[in-house]
């Protein structure tokens, strides 16, 4: 358990104001103390110290709730408590001690706060240590004073009340807390699955082109200096925007659109001896160009092309784009019956994410593969 000084000073004001609205419920109880006093045959300064100790413990006890709101969340998601509710816890035990100078029916008639206060906000040890601080007080009180008995009595119902209560709210908390836990690993996974994607998609394109550019200088460096220097320049340039593409994936700035990415394919496919043939019928009377739908477009067009590239072993390879429709078709070897892959998975679960369909099958005469997207 570790001990932290301060309170959140993140907590917003109206759950501050709720909290000790909900723990004045419990000030209910002082009207078996307010009774004691009115029917008390004692002097008047000690009736007088008696209304005002009252008065002191219960904004005390007000304030502690109004200060503490996340006892419990820090304790069960991070096993700390603050140092400023154990004193408080503290204070109030004593307060209860002070009462029961003035009059021992109104302190038995109080000890269900302290009690309130730890089961709400405090660990299970402070909740332990105060129910036997308050047992043992209430043991000598009934020793030395056993017409105390009653109140003794209605003082427990009051405590075993709170402290169900209080019981079923940490349950409550807890599983609320374990809930949360899990939506939060879960929301991590996705958006670790998301990058993962995003960055295979953005570069997987990217990467091929260069490795194929480094494979062809090889080649070229013993036979055509010239010719392996001008692809090595080309290798450089692509370098460069590999660096840039990784810096707009960053900042969450990279353009995916259709017309961004149809420039892209050109160059990956030209790069790759593929011919790049483009049908556009767009009248631009469907989605807009940076809506959510054509970036969706963008990605399944750039991961489609990286897949031409690197797979298919085709000659040419056909881009139609439309107002409602995206289809890419190549005459290479197909996928046959393969298994989708991390590139197809994510192709389709943006697509759905969007609102869209996503049809993966043979080309023309089963030659080659087929991808369109509608939506």
């Amino acid at each position: 358990m570790a001990v932290i000084v301060g309170a959140s000073t993140s907590i917003p004001l109206r759950r501050r104001n709720r909290n000790a609205l909900a723990a004045g419920i419990w000030l209910v109880f002082l009207a078996y103390a307010v009774m004691s006093l009115q029917s008390s045959h004692l002097p008047p300064w000690r009736i007088a110290l008696g209304w005002m100790g009252l008065a002191i413990f219960a904004l005390f006890y007000l304030a502690l709730f109004w200060w503490h709101v996340d006892g419990l969340e820090l304790w069960y998601t991070k096993h700390q408590v603050r140092a400023s509710a154990i004193v408080g816890q503290i204070m109030l035990v004593v307060l209860c001690a002070l009462l029961a100078l003035v009059r021992p029916k109104v302190a038995a008639s109080v000890l269900a706060y302290p009690i309130a206060f730890a089961v709400f906000q405090m660990p299970e040890v402070a909740l332990g240590i105060t129910l036997a601080i308050e047992v043992v007080g209430m043991a000598v009180l009934v020793w030395v004073t056993p017409s105390l008995m009653a109140w003794a009595i209605g003082s427990a119902i009051s405590v075993a009340v709170v402290t169900v209560v209080g019981v079923l709210e940490r349950a409550a908390c807890r599983g609320q807390l374990a809930c949360q836990a899990e939506q939060d690993v879960l929301a991590r996974l996705e958006e670790r699955q998301r990058v993962a994607s995003d960055v295979h998609d953005l570069l997987g394109q990217t990467l091929t082109v260069m490795a194929m550019k480094a494979q062809l200088v090889e080649r070229l460096i013993g036979t055509d200096p010239d010719a392996a220097r001008a692809q090595a320049v080309e290798l450089h340039g692509l370098s460069r925007h590999a660096l840039a593409q990784v810096r707009e994936l960053v900042s969450g700035m990279a353009r995916m659109e259709v017309d961004a990415q149809l420039a892209a394919a050109r160059t990956a496919l030209e790069a790759a001896g593929v011919e790049c043939v483009v049908s556009d019928s767009r009248t631009h009377g469907g989605h807009e160009e940076d809506s959510a739908f054509d970036t969706v477009r963008g990605w399944v067009l750039r991961e489609a092309v990286t897949n031409v590239v690197r797979h298919a072993q085709s000659h040419t390879c056909l881009i139609e784009v439309g107002d409602e429709i995206l289809a890419i078709s190549d005459d290479g070897r197909g996928r046959s019956n393969a298994p989708e892959g991390n590139g197809l998975t994510g192709m389709r679960r943006r697509v759905e994410a969007a609102g869209g369909e996503l049809w993966i099958g043979p080309g023309e005469r089963d030659h080659g593969t087929r991808i369109i997207v509608t939506g």
